[in-house]
């Protein structure tokens, strides 16, 4: 299910597209940035959805690298091959992929998101864990 879009209309490896695929037992966080040529992706941590407790996402994005946090500790980094293009970018989709990413079926996601931030640098994990706390 998507949970954050930031990319052109009709476009499969352009901008950014943050979701999770899985089943009722096991969700995966993924990642996906692309520049309309090559994309990147990185397959992050797996979330337990029957813990039934709240679930700390974060992501950075960089020139030469992605990382994804769970709960403030870094679980996987990935390469990001050619960078990122925004050109075209309009809009910002939350909590589904539509109405500019509908591929593989990404549309509602139907968990609950508590709040959402975005920056305009690659924070550490010591400034994630930190944001992670300031609620």
């Amino acid at each position: 299910a998507g949970i954050i879009t930031i990319s052109p209309e009709g476009t499969r490896n352009s901008g950014f597209r943050l979701f999770r695929e899985g089943s009722a037992e096991e969700q995966r966080i993924k990642l996906n940035v692309g520049n309309g040529t090559t994309d990147s992706w990185n397959d992050g941590g797996v979330i337990d959805p029957t813990a039934g407790e709240w679930v700390h996402v974060a992501v950075t994005v960089s020139e030469s690298e992605t990382k994804i946090y769970l709960d403030g500790e870094l679980v996987n980094t990935g390469t990001v091959a050619g960078g990122i293009d925004w050109t075209g970018v309009n809009s910002v989709s939350v909590m589904s992929g539509a109405p500019t990413f509908v591929e593989w079926d990404h549309l509602s996601d139907q968990s609950s998101m508590d709040e959402l931030r975005f920056y305009n640098t690659v924070l550490t994990q010591e400034e994630v864990q930190a944001a992670m706390t300031e609620l």
